[in-house]
């Protein structure tokens, strides 16, 4: 597990998050993420799969590095990996093991992709809320669905703030190939390759990050 750890959580040594990492910027879609970490609620980052929404942790992990938050309190972990235990006592030996490998101090920020592949997670991040209070910040993405049980709501309500991330739009993929748009008029010919293209490809970070064509058309 720990091995599994610095291999998710590269910042520990490299004192950065890696390029291949933060991918495409998205600021419009980061933003209104990055005004809630300083306060104590959860943030849920709901989506559908391929999204972006892992990008988008990455992203504010970098934030958090850049505005002076030490790596080693800031835990990055995958739970969509095939682990055999998906119960909360999954979530125990991780929170467990991380505190063991950097006894850090001060506020930590606690990012769990994937967080409805863990059963009853709620419990287990309603009572780590209750019981540390500032000291920790949860970010946690899930799969729209997941977000609508009635445990969530009963357990969490007043204490998460939930936050859609959608496929790209056109004026980010226009961002993403660096397009500035100044006049629509004049530029139309050249905004109409690009909508073909964004069309083709489709708003999936990870498809229009791939260059291969054939490789598109089958995503």
């Amino acid at each position: 597990m720990k091995h599994l750890m610095k291999m998710w959580n590269p910042w520990w040594i490299e004192r950065k998050v890696p390029a291949s990492k933060k991918r495409i910027s998205r600021p419009e879609t980061l933003e209104t993420i990055l005004k809630l970490l300083d306060i104590r609620e959860v943030i849920c980052i709901t989506g559908v799969r391929r999204c972006g929404k892992s990008t988008i942790m990455y992203q504010a992990i970098d934030h958090l590095i850049g505005k002076g938050v030490e790596p080693e309190n800031i835990l990055y972990f995958n739970l969509d990996e095939p682990f055999e235990d998906k119960s909360i006592g999954l979530l125990d030996r991780i929170f467990g093991e991380y505190i063991e490998l950097h006894v850090p101090k001060g506020r930590k920020y606690i990012f769990l992709d994937e967080i409805q592949n863990v059963k009853d997670w709620e419990q287990w991040v309603k009572k780590f809320y209750d019981l540390h209070g500032e000291d920790i910040k949860f970010v946690l993405t899930g799969s729209n669905s997941s977000m609508l049980s009635d445990q969530l709501s009963i357990l969490l309500t007043g204490r998460m703030i939930t936050q859609h991330v959608f496929p790209l739009s056109f004026k980010e993929y226009l961002d993403f190939e660096s397009f500035e748009l100044k006049d629509p008029d004049i530029q139309r010919n050249e905004i109409l390759h690009y909508f073909n293209k964004y069309l083709f490809k489709g708003g999936f970070p990870e498809v229009v990050l791939e260059n291969d064509m054939d490789i598109n058309h089958l995503g």
